[in-house]
């Protein structure tokens, strides 16, 4: 059989490679350039998790050289294997909720694993709903319970009822049973925040409890981290 005419012989074809391979070697990225789109896949990775954990967009660029050292120590500790609470303590407009998700973005980039922002009256509101509905109260307890890290923003803003104080007491105490970290951000001390949350007439030693828990404090002085809003 005869090659037809116009058509490349196998040599051919290998010289005409060749020659636009000399002509124009294809370019490979340097060392530099590799290392920058790995750390752009990374940040949308970093991006796709903050997203999913729910933290506000708006405090996703939160970082913990903003919050002073003692977030620092509490995100290392975690990151190591230690087990306990952060307590965010200070006024309105001090800077609690961007402290919080600076830890929580910290914990999540180190350490991906499943991670929740909620703040306090949307989870007190969840609770509420769910009265008399006990398997729907189970569903609501397990989604804040389940995640490893938790922030639980603003305790305190919403007085409970009885109902929801139980919850409340329910998935403090599941969570603190269970060893998963969680991150609290409140205006009020130990003192006023116990009284807050007993003040519509929920139980008195309830509140009592949920505040122990939160503080991690079995009777020899709380083992959470404290400490009060960085202004930034």
């Amino acid at each position: 059989m005869s090659i037809s005419e116009g058509t490349q012989s196998p040599r051919e074809r290998l010289s005409s490679l060749v020659a636009r391979f000399a002509a124009a070697p294809p370019r490979f990225a340097t060392p530099e350039e590799i290392a920058a789109e790995e750390a752009r896949a990374f940040e949308r990775e970093v991006g796709r998790r903050l997203s999913d954990a729910g933290i506000p967009r708006r405090y996703r660029a939160a970082v913990l050289a903003q919050c002073g050292e003692r977030a620092s120590e509490y995100v290392g500790r975690c990151i190591a294997g230690d087990v306990l609470n952060l307590v965010v303590a200070g006024p309105a407009g001090d800077g609690k909720t961007h402290t919080a998700c600076a830890a929580l973005r910290a914990m999540i980039e180190r350490r991906p694993a499943l991670a929740l922002f909620a703040d306090e009256p949307g989870v007190m509101c969840e609770l509420r709903d769910t009265w008399g509905r006990r398997e729907r109260e189970s569903e609501a307890l397990c989604r804040y319970a389940a995640p490893l890290y938790l922030v639980l923003d603003d305790l305190g803003r919403t007085v409970p009822d009885r109902h929801t104080l139980d919850a409340l007491w329910r998935l403090v105490n599941r969570r603190y049973s269970a060893g998963r970290p969680t991150i609290y951000t409140t205006q009020y001390d130990r003192e006023s925040l116990a009284a807050r949350l007993a003040l519509a007439g929920g139980d008195a030693e309830t509140a009592q409890a949920i505040v122990r828990r939160v503080l991690e404090d079995d009777g020899a002085g709380p083992r959470a981290v404290l400490m009060r809003a960085v202004r930034r």
